[in-house]
């Protein structure tokens, strides 16, 4: 895996869990079944917005 893919899914699992913690009636399934099904229509708008997360969190 590259370092690039790595830290994307890096972003995208804490973006999970800051959704969770944020919204306390979401569970880890259906965030998940909502990022799978965007990287399978919209890859690039998943890559955005694990993008964007990147850049407003410690992630780095």
């Amino acid at each position: 895996m590259t370092p690039d893919k790595s830290k994307t899914l890096d972003a995208a699992e804490k973006l999970i869990l800051d959704l969770m913690e944020k919204h306390p009636g979401a569970s880890e399934t259906s965030l998940l079944a909502l990022f799978e099904n965007i990287a399978r229509k919209s890859p690039e708008v998943l890559r955005a917005i694990t993008g964007n997360f990147m850049k407003h969190s410690s992630i780095r």
